[in-house]
């Protein structure tokens, strides 16, 4: 039951055509699993890099006026800086 549990998206029993809710809930359950591990690593990160970080945004920022600027920075050019190192 583990290992079929395991299989992402397949909570569907074919025979009965009915969702099978402990695989469902087991799946959704490994998923938040994985995100709130995620998330308590990047703050940790986050924090453990602090003072550099704040160095960093405040010399990158330090150099543009416009607020305009700015957001198509912070909205555009850095997500899509960061998107091009993501693992996938």
């Amino acid at each position: 039951m583990l290992k079929k549990s395991l299989i992402s998206g397949k909570y569907i029993n074919l025979e009965t055509k009915m969702i099978e809710w402990r695989r469902y809930f087991f799946q959704i359950s490994a998923w938040c699993i994985i995100v709130i591990i995620a998330k308590i690593i990047s703050f940790s990160v986050q924090l453990l890099f602090k003072i550099p970080l704040n160095s960093l945004g405040n010399a990158i920022f330090s150099s543009i006026s416009d607020p305009n600027m700015e957001l198509v920075l912070v909205l555009v050019i850095i997500p899509l800086i960061l998107d091009i190192f993501q693992v996938k």
